[in-house]
């Protein structure tokens, strides 16, 4: 028989009608029916929002009618529907009550009550309990709480949704992965309990373990979740790197350059790094560089290696260390620094043709003297050992010259010609009220001219240009200092090319010169009676433009010198006095000074040079090879030895009739090198391409010339900076 629902009110029951007549007129005793109710259970619990199920049982006696079911006593929020009624003679009931959410939570007695038409009802009690409702929630886990994933790999892992209270959808992300990793999803979001996350790795992602991947769960009204993974990117495949040469030679002051590559294996995709040291990674020496730099090919990598022109010359091991994920590999090379190859240039271009060399040669080290032939006028040349010599011969008429310079290989490219063109403005300048007996000395931009009674105007060649001091010094032509010397100093002068300094330099215009002031210089460790002269110089600008104020010499150790009153004076301004002392008709030695502010002081002369000048054994014994010896003191850094024949036995015979010849050495500083000893031969060049012997001093006369300088204090527009020098001259004859 189908179910019939029962809508009612849990208060009411419907009685059903009896089956017993009303109203006849015939009085019978009925027969009375009856009906019994069970239930079970007897009570039960049920969350907020919840709902739960009673049995009913129905006992019949004499009534096979239908009967109705209903529920009193319920809490408000609590409704029954009957899902089963009796009829038809039926036995069994079926309740359903449900509790909405804001059912009050508490115990409460119900009846549940069953009714025949014609009978008495019948009940039964149940308890029913309305208990808090349990909340909407989910929990996540992941097949494996640890994952190994290889670089261009993938790794899987099931996800299982845990609901309680939930039907709802859960959407997937992930968090927290490392550069290179990616999380896939099967299902997603979840709708029922199970999906997947697939991680994968590129082939490029830096291995090693990672803790805090997390796969995070999302639904709305719900707090997320979260389940924590670890992941471990392994390394795919391996490499290895060769330098193209395992042995470079690298020249002071350049470098060199050879391949480094890799090879990879079972798919090695990692970015390799470079580095360069020394054995067990010590620090590379100081001079020496190395580095790796990638080219346009993959894998292809170019090792620079570069040593400074003062790296000591020797072998150096380097290790090139490439480094990937981790995994380090290394190749060795060795770098041989040779030295430095200097190339030296004398250019003649700009000297005279009386001036140009007709021969050169040049000395590497201590090996023999090379011919050198001229491009443009212009000798080349290139030397590799520390020291090196340049000879060269210059013909002026019926005179030759031979000069052998001798220098360091760091002093090889300041050599020079010694020619350049003169190149500048001409001016004109005049002066006034020079009587008889006085000399003008006038001086503008680098360039310098006297002036004597009856001469009072001419040029200046060559000025510099732009803005330029002017300096005039009148004097006596027999007594500088005296009281009639005069000093005319303008500023900043811009005459243009051609022009002529305005007004005239007069000398006896009391409006513009100046009266030197004077000062008492003594000369220390000069011989008393031997003649002593002074130069007294004038630097002005920044340009240190040179002026000459006066010279003249006297017999005394005490020196009265002239110069610029201080009130006149620039910052920029510098004396440059030079005291000479003549120890013998031949031999003189000097000291020069430069300081800012004239006044009281004391000029020490240099040490005196003692040089043995011999005659030294030919294999070409066409000329005389002279040789000049001395010790060398400290006050010097270079020295100079020429000879030549004298000019009253110039040759009156043969092919080089009325010929003259000068043979000069020089040695400069670094070629000498602070030895206690200098040594100064002539080379014999009769061996050497293209020299001709008789170009070489040939007489029995043989005049001579010793010298050696010494600087301190750096540029002549520094206090302090000083120049010593001395010179030695005499004869020699012999065989």
């Amino acid at each position: 028989m189908p179910r019939r629902p029962v809508a009612r009110s849990l208060a009411s029951i419907v009685a059903m009608v009896l089956a017993a007549g009303c109203g006849s007129s015939t009085t019978t005793t009925p027969v009375i029916g009856s009906i019994r109710l069970s239930v079970t259970p007897t009570a039960a619990t049920i969350q907020q929002g919840g709902s739960t199920q009673v049995s009913g049982t129905i006992g019949r006696t004499n009534f096979t009618g239908d009967v109705a079911i209903s529920v009193n006593g319920a809490p408000a929020g609590v409704t029954g529907s009957v899902t089963l009624a009796p009829v038809s003679g039926g036995n069994s009931a079926q309740v359903t009550l449900s509790a909405a959410a804001s059912t009050v939570v508490g115990t409460y007695p119900l009846t549940v009550v069953a009714k025949g038409s014609g009978i008495d009802s019948a009940a039964a009690t149940f308890t029913l309990t309305i208990a808090a409702a349990t909340p909407a929630s989910y929990t996540m886990t992941l097949g494996t709480s640890t994952q190994l994933l290889a670089q261009g790999g993938t790794a899987p892992s099931t996800i299982t949704i845990a609901r309680t209270a939930f039907t709802g959808n859960v959407a997937l992300t992930a968090e927290n992965l490392p550069a290179g990793v990616t999380a896939t999803f099967g299902t997603n979001p979840i709708t029922g309990t199970t999906s997947s996350v697939t991680f994968a790795a590129t082939t490029t992602t830096t291995p090693g373990t990672f803790n805090n991947i997390l796969i995070r769960g999302t639904s709305a009204g719900l707090s997320d979740v979260t389940a924590g993974v670890t992941l471990t990117v392994t390394v795919t495949g391996s490499f290895t790197i060769a330098a193209g040469s395992a042995s470079l030679s690298v020249v002071q002051g350049n470098n060199i350059t050879t391949a480094i590559n890799a090879t990879r294996a079972g798919g090695f995709a990692g970015t390799i790094t470079y580095t360069v040291t020394g054995p067990a990674n010590a620090a590379l020496p100081s001079g020496l560089t190395a580095a790796v730099t990638p080219t346009a090919t993959a894998d292809q990598n170019t090792l620079t290696v570069s040593a400074t022109a003062g790296l000591a010359v020797a072998t150096y091991p380097l290790v090139v260390h490439a480094t990937s994920f981790g995994t380090e590999q290394t190749t060795n090379v060795s770098a041989t620094v040779t030295p430095a190859g200097s190339i030296v240039q004398l250019d003649y271009s700009l000297c005279t043709a009386s001036s140009r060399p007709i021969w050169t040669a040049y000395q590497d080290g201590t090996g023999a003297f090379t011919r050198v032939t001229p491009v443009g006028n212009v000798f080349t040349f290139t030397i590799f050992g520390t020291k090196a010599a340049a000879a060269t011969v210059v013909q002026n008429g019926t005179t030759f010259s031979t000069t052998v310079q001798y220098f360091s290989q760091g002093e090889a490219t300041s050599l020079t010609s010694g020619c350049a063109t003169l190149s500048g403005k001409t001016i004109t300048s005049t002066v006034a009220g020079l009587s008889t007996g006085l000399v003008a000395n006038v001086s503008m931009g680098g360039a310098a001219t006297s002036f004597s009674a009856p001469t009072t105007s001419g040029p200046l060649f060559p000025v510099a240009s732009g803005a330029q001091d002017l300096l005039a010094y009148f004097r006596s032509s027999a007594t500088a200092g005296a009281a009639n010397d005069r000093l005319i100093v303008r500023r900043g002068l811009n005459v243009p090319d051609g022009g002529a300094v305005t007004p005239v330099l007069d000398y006896t215009n009391a409006a513009e010169y100046l009266l030197p002031t004077t000062f008492t210089v003594n000369v220390a460790g000069a011989t008393s009676g031997n003649i002593v002269s002074q130069n007294q110089m004038y630097y002005t600008g920044a340009a240190c433009t040179p002026h000459l104020l006066y010279d003249k010499s006297g017999t005394t150790n005490s020196l009265f010198v002239y110069g610029m009153p201080v009130a006149n004076q620039l910052a920029s301004d510098f004396y440059r006095l030079t005291v000479t002392e003549q120890l013998a008709a031949a031999v003189t030695r000097s000291t020069a000074t430069s300081f800012h502010t004239l006044g009281a002081r004391t000029v020490t002369v240099p040490t005196v040079l003692s040089p043995t000048v011999t005659i030294v054994a030919a294999a070409t014994p066409n000329y005389r090879l002279l040789q000049s010896t001395f010790p060398f003191p400290a006050d010097y850094q270079s020295a100079t030895f020429s000879y030549n024949e004298s000019i009253a036995t110039l040759r009156s015979t043969g092919q080089f009739a009325g010929q003259a010849t000068t043979y000069t050495i020089t040695q400069s500083a670094g070629y000498i090198g602070g030895a206690g000893t200098v040594t100064m031969t002539a080379t014999d060049f009769g061996n050497v391409s293209g020299f001709v012997p008789a170009w070489g001093p040939k007489t029995s006369a043989i005049t001579y010339n010793t010298g050696a300088t010494g600087n301190s204090g750096g540029s002549i527009c520094t206090e302090g900076s000083t120049t010593r020098s001395m010179s030695v001259f005499g004869q020699l004859t012999g065989p």
